[in-house]
C-alpha cells in the first residue's frame, strides 16, 4: 500500500526525494536474488520520477552486502572504495553524503 502511495505523490509533484533506509526486499538474496530483482523492478516507477537515495540495513547484510553493493553501485561514492572476494574492488556506497537544499544528508 506504501508504494503507490508513493508514486502517485511523485507524480503530483509532492515529493523531493525518497530516502529509504535499510531492510529492503527481505531479502535481496533469497531466491537466489529473485526476490531483489522483483523489488527493484517494483520501485522502477517511483525511482524514474525521483532520486531514490538508499542506505543498507541489517536484512542487506547476506554474502557481505554483496547484493546491496551491487544493486545500488550509483550511490555517490565520496568514501574510498571497497574489495571483497564476492564483488572485487568498487566503489563503497555502504557511506556516503550528499546536499539538497540546505540539508546535508549522510547515509
Amino acid at each position: 500500500q506504501t508504494l503507490p502511495s508513493l508514486q502517485q505523490a511523485a507524480a503530483r509533484g509532492e515529493l523531493d526525494m525518497v530516502l529509504h533506509v535499510g531492510d529492503m526486499a527481505y531479502d535481496f538474496h533469497s531466491d537466489n536474488g529473485r526476490n531483489g530483482d522483483a523489488w527493484m523492478r517494483d520501485i522502477e516507477p517511483l525511482a524514474a520520477y525521483v532520486p531514490y537515495m538508499v542506505s543498507h540495513g541489517n536484512h542487506e547484510r547476506a554474502q557481505n552486502f554483496n547484493h546491496y553493493t551491487q544493486r545500488f553501485r550509483n550511490m555517490p561514492s565520496n568514501s574510498g572504495t571497497l574489495t571483497s572476494a564476492e564483488f572485487g574492488t568498487v566503489p563503497n556506497n555502504w557511506w556516503y553524503s550528499w546536499d539538497d537544499g540546505l540539508v546535508h544528508f549522510v547515509a
